[in-house]
Formats: structure tokens, C-alpha cells, sequence
């Protein structure tokens, strides 16, 4: 990947503002503080009524951007003073920028706007805020462009005063047109005392003109032989048969539009596909008329102009819905207007007409038929699709061209490598978070699923498909409708559901859902991530983070990104996205003969044509109901088979229509900071295919090293990868024959490459080296195939690392060897050993299990044992593996069932007591990570607790029974917590007559796991109870998840999943370290978690790096920050205990107590009492004596 030089002015001022960023990188990284969000999640939390403040908030913004200034004013104040406490949390001063701006743009038509405006902008200190630079720029652009000089020489004073400079309106949007920027800057020298340049700003201010002058700085084309090229030309016109998808017809004629747009520069290439989504709907459905297939347009009279005959109607009744404006849909009725109706038609029948093959997440199996999807998803999709189709029009809009402007700028840094300086880095992050200040609220799910509900029930009931109906005398046609809406009550619950008739069902299963623009890779390298949500596309807006709906999470990265806490992570995240990419094209020939020829092979399922069902001769009601399973599972067959390989198609068609093209892939991370690509169809994290249909665009000499790691390569694929390297060059040199046959006659020859769990890269591989065994000197050859580096059982490599276990370092090859060390076979041999001697003293399941020890049987439980696998979870895939080998032993021998369920519990024993031998510092401190995250679920903050409560809790504390070792933590039973116990006495200090009964409420367990990465990422456990709120529509009432109100946390798998995820993230973050020091080293890098991939001339020195990242990431004290952390962060919890006294004199202590404070004392010889103890964690495990330093030297760690 090529580097471009930073050694311009820029880049040294940067290096003098910020020195010490050139030191080791972790120290710098790892925060000195703990952040927490800046407004209270609690507080935001504690009252019921934060959606509807998040729904008039949205409708405000609505009727802002329709012109309903009086309106949205009206709702606002209203609800300013009827929900303060949620409306304080949700407002910022980009609302009264909104409004300052919506005023003054009608100036010219109402002279009192300007009035109107200034009372917004007066406004802004009473309700806690502070004007900010967006603020200023509005009226200092809006007095320049009125001739009204002394006021806006008034604005600028009033900057001077809050500590704003001038300087800093050159930077806003508003100022980045030439006639805008020359007529501020006149107006700033014509002042007797221009305001001093912020070094900063002078600085952003030379770079955004440097870019202005400069072009970005793209690889250049492949250098394809002309034999190449016409083999790549003919492929990308080659037809792909079989499902015929609309969607991937429309990508092919985008794709090929780019092609011939040679005149536009890649930036508005990048953003002709983005737009592609303005009205794919129509043309999606343009493309199915003409694909109709035959068979379908016989068995039933669809008329050519039905789309037309919808559009139309469904238009007609939104324009009647808003003409009419009935009092029922007054909520959504602002949100329908913010689009042309003709647009809204086209998204509300593109997203009904999608293929309905629902997914399974949290709906029952039972409803996920086809040709049946839920009322709550499509309602859902609907909305969504609304509100991100409006934001792309925005940007579309004339107006907002400014940003995209100072977007291309920003973009033209990136391209040019100075954002990859991390102090230049800083500065340039710190401007981007003052940036994209337009008020955008989040509509809300409420709003989202009402809007979605009201155009679905629309089309519901106007729009109808003709159907061919039997009678006596030949057929009639009816008008049916389309699709229909139904109520189906399985396992007691009642779910609406959208059936689609099956003249409609058949039609759009044969033409699968179009590819969204945000579902492809980019031909530019993707935006920088400079703020947490301004990177990757250049219109679609996303987050650097995937947090789908957990607010909580959201309000750490928004305040750890205002830190700068983020910024390594995302420099991470843009070195991984300004890879570029190219199609292999000979592997994509070979899969492309195998997916039109329908025939079966790895990767590319087979058309299946089923045999038909006969029905029944009898009616026998048994007969009758097996036919019924019978034609259910032959059409489930079809479909599954069908749905696989409409995803298959798009693979194959998005990497035809990129074949001869560069191409990125932008990525971001999940909650945890793993890093995926966006692009969800095709990219180097899909499946075997996938990965061998892609290249680097970039070619390097392989030299001799390169030629080996080729071979290396061959064997690890092959399966051969457990032995020395040179065995593994040996076992390619053995097999050469089949390598070179393999890739001369992948299809007609002796197909060894089929032979592999990953054929698809093997073939890859044996074509590159067939390729580079041409030349006379092999050493000479230009490859750009990835090479892979796997880490042996990664997430056990982290813990060996935490724990210090030599053992277990051993196992996962921390520690130098001569032949990688094989954990799984490592484990079974402890479990062998473990065995024999159980079968010296007779024990029958010894016996038993004597000689079927293997690594099989142990490999699933040792691999999930990382990812906090149970007991019961891990019997069971022991007892899987049983079942799988006795289908394999002789009749005599096989185990029965009773054997089969006797013998997994035991040696799912022995593997658990075997991984402990081996890693007891991991066994340990997964123990730990455990009982800790148990802790911190169960805990609930001292504010929740009454003045009593902290009183008894105290007493306790001093009567020296409260200390860690002599009190029981509560596990499971909350109800038990005792907190509607009987008390007498006094509450929050109020006097209450002697021998009432007082109630206490049962505080509410609200506390989540969260800790921060050493890349300055705070994680949350999203893991929650979340309470369910009605949404009510004229179609149906919906029951949504509510993410925003204050949930009990799911306490057992918060406990459960802290050590998978807690690795995840070291994982993540030792990925992420060795990315960015093989860009500083000019190595392109490419990761797969926990596989890192590179040219094969850099093989070598990518590992000395990958080594020395996780070196430095493990010299740190990682377990003892995490300590301080959780006491920093839990200081002010209490965890649930219960405390027995027995001892006299702490009863007599006790029933004192309970005197002084007006309450009976107990006689009982013993008293059981239900407190809250202060947080404190049990002590870390004892760390072993494995020295990380080795790992150096370790040939295997990386293999």
C-alpha cells in the first residue's frame, strides 16, 4: 500500500504542538482517568417519560425543516415545562442554532424573523448552554450577507469575550465558499484589532487550503497485461445464471456507469453510488416487469403497469393523508411531509416487496415462514428507510453542499497520509467534533415504528393483485390484496403478521431485495474517522462503534471521543479501511462456471429440484398430516436452497461488477472493538469464497522468503499446519504436482484443491505460485496475495499471557519450540492421563472411555472454554461428539445412551480439570472475572438506598461483621433480598410513630459491567431486562423494546459473558496495535480477528511486529487498571449481603442498635440480617512466572 510523505509545513507543526506522541504508544494511550458520560445515564433514566421527550423533540425538528416555526415553537416550550428533567439531558445548543437559522432564512420575507431569531439566541444561557462557534457563524454569516456591519462587529465582540477566536469562523461551514470566506476575511482586516489566530486553527487553516490546491492521492490501476485486461473485460459482460436478481441487475448498470463516467473524479463517483438509493425502489421494481418469468406471468394475469397502477395510488392517498391531516396520525404527519410523496411511495414498496425470509433473533421459531414477515419488523424497516433517505436528501441539498465540500477536503488529507500523524491527528479530531452541528434528532422508535405503520396500512388496504380463481366453467380474475394483514397466536403470544398472497409471494421470491449502496465497497478510501460518528461513507451516516440501541454505551463513547480517549482506535479503524482491494479474476472464472452449471461444490450450493410430494391415496388423517410435514419441509428445502443461493449471487455479482476496479472497505468496530467492514456482502471476513476472490491491489516482490511463505501457505490450507515450517515447504514441494494441476485445471483436472476446508483460498494459492514458478527467477514475482499469520487459540494466548501460566503458554506456543504445540492435543493427553488413572481404580466410565480418547472429542470444549462455555453447555457437545463416533464403531462396541450421557459428564469433568492444569492462572482469573462482574450486575448505587438502609449498614460496619470474608453475596434469588421486610422506626430521617409498619422498596439493580480498552474504548455490557411500551396505530398496537427507560440488568449474563468479552477486547486491541505499526512501517495489513494477513515478501517483518504489540500490550499491568478501575468506577455501589449473628455480644450490640433507633430487639438466640455491604473486590489471582518477553522468540505464536 502505498504511503505518502507528511514532511510539509503541516506536518512539522503538528510534531512541535504534540512531541510526546512519538513515544511508546500504550503509555500515551492508556487514559489517566476513567471517563464517565457527561450526562448521568441514571438521571436521563429515572423517569418514564424520556421517549415522549424524544418524540417532541422530533416533531419540533419536522416542523422546523417544513417552516412551522410558531408550531415547533409552541411544542417546544410546551414541553420544556412539562418535562424539564429529560428535556435538560436531550438539548443542546444546536436546537437554538436550528431556530436562529430557520428565522433568519425567511428574513427577506418577514423583517420580524430577525426579532424572533435574536430571542432564540438571547435564550440560550437560561437554559444552562452556551453559545458556540456554529452559533456566531449563523449571525456573523447572516449580518456580512445583510450589510449590517456593527451588528455583526457586536458578534464578533461577544466571541472575544466568551474566548472564541475570530479565526475559528474560517473554519464553518457557512465560511467555506470562496465569495463567503473572502467577505469575512475582509471583514476581520478591516477591524482595528483583528483577533490573534489560534495555532491550531492557523494550522487546520494551511492544511484546508493545502487540499484545496492538491489532488487525492490514489493507487494507480493494476498494470494488467492486454491479455488480462480482455479476460477481465469479457468476464464483467459474462452472464450469471440462475436467480436473475433485480438487485444485482441494477449493481451491474451502476457499475458500468462508473466505468464509462472516466471524466468524474472518484470522489463523485463514490457519491453517484451513494445516490444510487434516491429512487431504487422504482427502478428495482421496473427491472422485476421485465424479469418476470414466464411461468409466473401464465398462472397469473399481472398486468405490465401494476407498479405504475400502485405508485400512483399509493401517491394519491399520502397526498389525501396530508390534505386531510386527521387528528390520529398528527404525530407522523410532519415526517411524511419531509420527502416528495412520490419518494415515500417508492421506499414504502420497495421495503414491502423485499423477500420476507425473516430472521431468527428474538421471535420464536414457529413464525419464521415464508412468505410471512411480522407487522413490528416491516413497520420498523419502513421508518428507518424514511429517515435514512431523508438525511441523504439533505445532503444532496444546495445548502449543505458546504459540508460535503469540507468533507472532500478532509478526505483529501486522509488520502494524502497526514491524518495518519497522531498529533496533526488530534487536532484535526478536535475540529471534526465542531463539525455537522445541524440539528438531527433521533425520531425515536416510537415515531419510526407509527410512521412505518400508517404508510404499510396504506398500502394495505389500496393496493391489490389480480388472481386467477377456478369456477365451474373456467376461471374468473379477482382483486385481491397483495399482501394482508393478520393476527397469529403461537406459544400464547399474539403477534400481527403481513401474509403475502402467493401469486405476489412467488413473483418477488424469484426477484431477491436490490443491494443498498451502504451494502457495497467504496472506490475511494473511506472517510477518516475523526469523530465517533463522522467517518466511512461519505453520506450515510454511521458510528465508529456498533451499539444499536443501548444508550447507556453511547453517552461513554460520545464522552471518551470528547477526550480524545478514541483517536488511536480510529486511526486503527482507517488503516484497515485504506486497503485497497481488487477481484481475483481467475478465481472468480472458475466460481462463476460453477454457478452457472448449477453443479455442487464448497462455497456454491447446487440448484435443488426436489422430487414433487404424492399426496395421499387414503384420507387417513395420520396420512394426510404427513403429507402436510411433507410439502412444509420440501418448500422450506427450496427456499433455504434458494435464499443460499441468492446470497452467493450477490457475492458473485458485486464481484464482477468490481472486476478491473479498486476497491475499500470501510470498518468499524462491535461493542466489544472487534473491527468488521461495513460492506456486509463481500469482504475478506466472509467465507472461504470470499476470501479467495480477493486480492491486494498492490503487487511487491516476493523475494525468496515470499516464495516460501507461498509454499508455507499451501500446506497451511492443505490442513498440514501443526508441523515445523520446513516440513511445510517440504510437504508443498511433494505435492507440486497437484498445486500445478490445480491451478492449470482447476475445473477438468484431478481437483486436489477441492480436497481442503478452504478451497477456494487454496486454489488461490496454488495459482499464485503456478504464476510465479513461470518466471525464471520465482524469487522476481509480483504477488499481491494476502498471506495469512493464525494465532493458536488466540483468546487462550491472552489469558496464558494475564495468568502467567507456563504450561499453557507452552500449549498455545507463547514459549519458543521446534514444532508448533497443538493445545487441543495437549489437553487430551492431560485428560488420558487423568483417565488411566481412574481406570487403576476401577471407576466404570474410565474404563469405558479408555481408548476414545482423541483430540476430537476435546477440541469444541477447549475452543469455547476462552468464551465462558458451562458445564452443561460443554457435556453436551461432549456427548455430540460421542454420538457422531458411535455411528462410526463397529456394532458390537457402540456406546448406548445411558453409556453416552454417564460418559460425557465424567470426561467433561476431566477436560475442565485437565484446562485448569494447564492454564491455572487463566482457570483463575476467569474466576475472577466472574465473581467480579456478579458483583458489580448485583450492585445498586447508594442514592437508591433509604437513609436507614446506609444506617443499619454502618452499624454493622462498625460492629466488624461486614468484613468481605464473613458475608454471603446473594446469587440468584432477588426477590429474597429482603427489601420488603417489616421495619419500624424512621426513613430518610422522618420521625414515624413507634410500632408502624414501614414498606421498602426493592431498589432496582440498573449497574452494568463497563471498563475501558488499553485503546481508550469504554465498553458496556448491553445485556438488560429492557421493559416492553406500547406503541399504538390505526393498524395494530406494536409492543417495542424501550432502550430508553432504566432496566434491571441481566445479571447472569453479565457474569457470563465479562471474560469472553473482556478477551475479545485485548484481542481487539492487540490487532489494532499491530495495524498501525506496520502502516508506520509502509506493510499493508488486513486482519480476520485473530489472523492477520500481508504480502509475502513482509510475512517476516509483520510478525516481529505482530510480537512485539502483543509484548507491549501484555508488559502492561492489565489486570491490576482493570482492578482500578472497577474501584474507581464502583466506589459508590453496594452489594447485597445477608449477615448471621450468633455471638452474644454482637446480638447484644445489635438489639442496642435496634432500641436507639426506635425499633424491637430481636430474642432470638440468633438473628439473620439483609444489608448492603460496600463495594470491594476479592483480591487478583496470584499471577504465574511465564515472562511475556519470550513470546519474541516464539517462531509458532503467529503460524
Amino acid at each position: 500500500m502505498r504511503r505518502f510523505s507528511v514532511s510539509s509545513r503541516v506536518f512539522q507543526q503538528a510534531q512541535q504542538l504534540l512531541p510526546t506522541l512519538n513515544s511508546s504508544i500504550l503509555s500515551e494511550l492508556l487514559p489517566k482517568k476513567f471517563y464517565e458520560p457527561q450526562n448521568d445515564w441514571m438521571a436521563l433514566s429515572k423517569s418514564n417519560h424520556r421517549q415522549k421527550a424524544i418524540e417532541t423533540l422530533a416533531v419540533c425538528f419536522a416542523n422546523i425543516e417544513l417552516g412551522k416555526l410558531n408550531h415547533a415553537e409552541i411544542l417546544f416550550h410546551r414541553h420544556w415545562r412539562q418535562n424539564q428533567q429529560e428535556m435538560k439531558h436531550l438539548i443542546d445548543v444546536t436546537i437554538f442554532d436550528a431556530f436562529c437559522k430557520a428565522f433568519l432564512d425567511i428574513y427577506a420575507f418577514n423583517p420580524d424573523a430577525e426579532n424572533k431569531a435574536r430571542e432564540w439566541f438571547d435564550a440560550i444561557p437560561s437554559f444552562g448552554l452556551e453559545p458556540q462557534t456554529s452559533t456566531y457563524a449563523i449571525w456573523v454569516h447572516f449580518y456580512l450577507n445583510h450589510s449590517k456591519l456593527d451588528k455583526a462587529g457586536e458578534m464578533l465582540e461577544q466571541m472575544q469575550q466568551k474566548g472564541i477566536p475570530h479565526s475559528k469562523l474560517l473554519l464553518e461551514p457557512l465560511f467555506q465558499a470562496p465569495e463567503d470566506k473572502l467577505l469575512l476575511e475582509t471583514f476581520l482586516k478591516s477591524l482595528e484589532q483583528p483577533s490573534a489566530q489560534d495555532q491550531n486553527d492557523s494550522l487546520l487553516l494551511s492544511a484546508l487550503m493545502d487540499a484545496e490546491k492538491t489532488e487525492m492521492h490514489l493507487p494507480e490501476q493494476n498494470d494488467y497485461t492486454a491479455d488480462e485486461w480482455q479476460q477481465i473485460l469479457d468476464l464483467k459482460h459474462q452472464p450469471l445464471q440462475s436467480t436473475n436478481s433485480s438487485g444485482v441487475i441494477l449493481l451491474k448498470d451502476a457499475a458500468d456507469s462508473i466505468v464509462n463516467l472516466k471524466a468524474v473524479n472518484k470522489y463523485n463517483q463514490q457519491l453517484w453510488i451513494e445516490q444510487r438509493s434516491y429512487n431504487i425502489a422504482l427502478e428495482h421494481w421496473k427491472v422485476m416487469e421485465k424479469q418476470m418469468p414466464e411461468d409466473a406471468k401464465t398462472k397469473h394475469p399481472i398486468p405490465k403497469n401494476l407498479l405504475t397502477k400502485w405508485h400512483k395510488t399509493m401517491t394519491d392517498n399520502i397526498n389525501a393523508l396530508i390534505e386531510q391531516q386527521p387528528q390520529e396520525h398528527q404525530l407522523i404527519l410532519p415526517f411524511v411531509q419531509l420527502l416528495p410523496s412520490e419518494h415515500i411511495t417508492s421506499i414504502v414498496i420497495g421495503e414491502l416487496l423485499r423477500v420476507p425470509f425473516r430472521k431468527k433473533d428474538d421471535e420464536k421459531e414457529e413464525l419464521s415462514q415464508f412468505g410471512k414477515t411480522t407487522a413490528l419488523q416491516m413497520a420498523q424497516s419502513i421508518g428507518r428507510a424514511i429517515q435514512r433517505e431523508y438525511a441523504v436528501q439533505q445532503l444532496s441539498k444546495p445548502e449543505n453542499r458546504k459540508h460535503l465540500n469540507l468533507k472532500m477536503k478532509i478526505h483529501k488529507l486522509h488520502t494524502q497520509g497526514r491524518l495518519f500523524n497522531m498529533a496533526f491527528r488530534k487536532i484535526m479530531s478536535e475540529f471534526a467534533q465542531t463539525q455537522g452541528n445541524k440539528w438531527d434528532p433521533n425520531w425515536g422508535d416510537h415515531v419510526v415504528v407509527q410512521l412505518g405503520a400508517c404508510l404499510m396500512d396504506l398500502f394495505l388496504k389500496h393496493c391489490t393483485i389480480p388472481v386467477r380463481k377456478p369456477v365451474d366453467a373456467g376461471f374468473v380474475v379477482e382483486e385481491m390484496p397483495a399482501i394482508r394483514h393478520v393476527t397469529e397466536i403461537t406459544l400464547g403470544k399474539r403477534y400481527g403478521m403481513l401474509v403475502y398472497d402467493p401469486a405476489m409471494y412467488e413473483i418477488i421470491s424469484s426477484n431477491p431485495v436490490n443491494v443498498a449502496p451502504w451494502c457495497l465497497p467504496m472506490v475511494i478510501p473511506p472517510l477518516p474517522w475523526l469523530t465517533w460518528n463522522s467517518g466511512g461513507y461519505i453520506q450515510y451516516r454511521t458510528e465508529s462503534v456498533r451499539i444499536n440501541h443501548n444508550f447507556e454505551h453511547k453517552q461513554f463513547i460520545k464522552s471518551a471521543d470528547q477526550a480524545n480517549h478514541m483517536v488511536f482506535m480510529h486511526k486503527a479503524l482507517d488503516v484497515l479501511g485504506s486497503v485497497p482491494w481488487v477481484v481475483n479474476h481467475r478465481i472468480f472464472q472458475v466460481a462463476a462456471h460453477y454457478w452457472n452449471t448449477g453443479e455442487a461444490v464448497p462455497g456454491i450450493p447446487a440448484l435443488q429440484h426436489p422430487p414433487e410430494i404424492q399426496p395421499p391415496k387414503t384420507e387417513d388423517p395420520k396420512e394426510m398430516r404427513q403429507y402436510q410435514n411433507d410439502l412444509k419441509n420440501r418448500d422450506k428445502e427450496i427456499r433455504n436452497s434458494f435464499s443460499q443461493r441468492c446470497d452467493v449471487n450477490y457475492k458473485l455479482d458485486i464481484a464482477r461488477a468490481f472486476l478491473g476496479e479498486v476497491m475499500y472497505f470501510p470498518h468499524n468496530v462491535d461493542f466489544r472493538g472487534r473491527a468488521y467492514p461495513m460492506p456486509p456482502h463481500l469482504n475478506h471476513m466472509g467465507n472461504d469464497l470470499c476470501r479467495g476472490l480477493l486480492k491486494f491491489q498492490q503487487k511487491r516482490t516476493i523475494g525468496a522468503r515470499g516464495l516460501e511463505w507461498l509454499k508455507i501457505q499451501v500446506s497451511n490450507l492443505a490442513g498440514n499446519d501443526k508441523v515445523s515450517m520446513q516440513e511445510r515447504i517440504d510437504f508443498c514441494d511433494a505435492h507440486l504436482e497437484d498445486v500445478l494441476d490445480s491451478a492449470r485445471n482447476p475445473i477438468r483436472g484431478k481437483q486436489w484443491w477441492k480436497k481442503a476446508d478452504n478451497p477456494w483460498q487454496l486454489l488461490a494459492t496454488c495459482m499464485e505460485l503456478e504464476e510465479a514458478l513461470k518466471l525464471p527467477d520465482p524469487t522476481q514475482f509480483m504477488s499481491n496475495l494476502p498471506i495469512h499469520q493464525d494465532g493458536s487459540c488466540n483468546g487462550l494466548q491472552h489469558y496464558a499471557a494475564l495468568g502467567g501460566d507456563i504450561l499453557g503458554a507452552q500449549a498455545v506456543n507463547l514459549i519458543p519450540s521446534d514444532k508448533p504445540g497443538d493445545v487441543y492435543s495437549g489437553v487430551a493427553k492431560f485428560v488420558q492421563q487423568r483417565v488411566d488413572r481412574d481406570c487403576d481404580d476401577n471407576v466404570p466410565e474410565a474404563l469405558i472411555m479408555k481408548t476414545r480418547i482423541n483430540r476430537k472429542l476435546v477440541k469444541q470444549t477447549v475452543m469455547t472454554n476462552t468464551y465462558g462455555v458451562t458445564f452443561v453447555g460443554a457435556r453436551q457437545q461432549v456427548q455430540n461428539r460421542l454420538k457422531e463416533q458411535r455411528e462410526k464403531d463397529p456394532v458390537e462396541t457402540r456406546l448406548t445412551d445411558d453409556e453416552i450421557s454417564r460418559c460425557s459428564k465424567y470426561i467433561t469433568l476431566k477436560i475442565f480439570e485437565s484446562m485448569s492444569d494447564m492454564f491455572e492462572g487463566a482457570r483463575e482469573l476467569q474466576k475472577w472475572l466472574n465473581t467480579v462482574a456478579k458483583l458489580i450486575a448485583q450492585s445498586v448505587d447508594e442514592s437508591q438506598l433509604n437513609e436507614q438502609q446506609l444506617e443499619d449498614a454502618k452499624q454493622l460496619e462498625f460492629m466488624g461483621v461486614l468484613e468481605q470474608e464473613k458475608v454471603d453475596i446473594l446469587e440468584a434469588v432477588q426477590e429474597d433480598l429482603g427489601f420488603d421486610e417489616e421495619l419500624t422506626g424512621s426513613e430518610l430521617g422522618k420521625a414515624i410513630p413507634q410500632g408502624s409498619i414501614l414498606k421498602l422498596k426493592k431498589p432496582m439493580q440498573t449497574t452494568s459491567v463497563t471498563w475501558t480498552t488499553p485503546l481508550g474504548m469504554p465498553i458496556v455490557q448491553p445485556y438488560r431486562k429492557y421493559s416492553l411500551s406500547e406503541v399504538r396505530t390505526q393498524l395494530q398496537s406494536f409492543s417495542v423494546r424501550d432502550t430508553t427507560k432504566k432496566s434491571p440488568v441481566n445479571w447472569q449474563k453479565q457474569s457470563s459473558a465479562f471474560p469472553p468479552n473482556y478477551v475479545h477486547s485485548l484481542d481487539a486491541s492487540h490487532m489494532m496495535l499491530s495495524a498501525v505499526a506496520c502502516h508506520q512501517k509502509n506493510i499493508c495489513f488486513a486482519a480476520v480477528h485473530d489472523s492477520y494477513w500481508t504480502h509475502p515478501s513482509d510475512v517476516d517483518e509483520m510478525s516481529k511486529l505482530l510480537r512485539e504489540s502483543f509484548v507491549q500490550l501484555h508488559s502492561q499491568d492489565l489486570m491490576g487498571r482493570l482492578e482500578t478501575e472497577f474501584n474507581s468506577r464502583y466506589q459508590h455501589k453496594r452489594i447485597p449481603t445477608t449477615v448471621v449473628l450468633k455471638d452474644k455480644r454482637e446480638l447484644d450490640q445489635w438489639n442496642q442498635y435496634l432500641s436507639n433507633t426506635g425499633r424491637k430487639a430481636t430474642k432470638s438466640k440468633s438473628k439473620t440480617i439483609k444489608t448492603w455491604r460496600r463495594f470491594q473486590l476479592p483480591p487478583l489471582p496470584k499471577r504465574g512466572d511465564f515472562n511475556v518477553e519470550a513470546v519474541r522468540e516464539s517462531v509458532y505464536f503467529f503460524h
